[in-house]
């Protein structure tokens, strides 16, 4: 199912009975757009406050209560590597993070591919992740970054990034639309206020051309026109099968959910 980042992030963390803090951020891989980690807060209880939480160790949320459960103790938790909320996320702490949770690490190629767990530990079966060999092109293509640097970019600064297409504005990023069930960023959603006050429009990911993160700029392979004009987005309403073929039929785009499977 599609849902919301912007509904999530705020939300209650519980394990079992205790509550452990709230969700304050996504971090995601700006190679492949697939969610790495969830940011906690856990507020007095732990001296360093924010730990980071894999989508592997997160319940179904409760949209009725606003509460995420944890498959993680308090004990799990306070042991983990203390995270610097002022710093980047290094490669060696996700390393050091990944060998006291005993996680595979995703960037040797270890992933959701085998399946995500459900709430009660059944590794299921899913389709339509990146491509590993995709993600190994990217990775091997100038960044920028410090050797030994992951691609990991905060989901709430991304929010507030400009939109461009055809060099002219088309808004700006208002929420992050991800697939739960294997936390694939599908869309960004676009608030076009500037222009169409009180619309918004969802853009695949795959219609991205390039982004400036030190400009905090999204730049789409998309007209203006083609962006404005397209079936409009209601963010209080579940993204569902229908408007999707609507909204790839507009851009006489490829369907992902048609592609074949490797």
């Amino acid at each position: 199912m599609l849902r919301s980042l912007k509904e999530i992030t705020g939300y209650t963390l519980q394990e079992t009975d205790d509550v452990i803090g709230t969700c304050k951020d996504f971090l995601f891989d700006d190679g492949l757009w697939v969610i790495r980690y969830m940011v906690a807060d856990t507020g007095s209880w732990l001296s360093h406050h924010k730990v980071l939480i894999t989508p592997g160790s997160l319940g179904e949320p409760d949209w009725q209560t606003e509460r995420l459960r944890v498959k993680l103790t308090r004990e799990q938790i306070e042991a983990c590597p203390p995270l610097d909320s002022h710093a980047p996320i290094s490669r060696e702490y996700e390393i050091s993070y990944h060998e006291h949770f005993e996680i595979p690490f995703y960037w040797m190629g270890a992933d959701f591919r085998e399946g995500m767990p459900g709430m009660d530990g059944v590794i299921n079966t899913v389709d339509d992740l990146p491509d590993i060999e995709e993600e190994a092109a990217v990775a091997d293509e100038p960044s920028g970054e410090e050797p030994g640097e992951g691609r990991l970019r905060s989901a709430i600064e991304v929010m507030n990034y400009s939109v461009s297409a055809s060099d002219e504005n088309a808004g700006r990023v208002d929420d992050i639309i991800i697939d739960d069930s294997n936390w694939v960023i599908r869309y960004l959603a676009i608030d076009t206020g500037h222009v169409i006050p009180d619309r918004k429009v969802l853009i695949n990911t795959e219609w991205i051309d390039s982004v400036s993160w030190e400009k905090e700029s999204v730049f789409l392979d998309l007209t203006h026109e083609a962006v404005l004009e397209c079936p409009p987005f209601d963010p209080d309403e579940a993204v569902n099968r229908e408007y999707e073929v609507r909204l790839y039929d507009y851009h006489g785009r490829p369907r992902y959910w048609e592609k074949k499977q490797p």
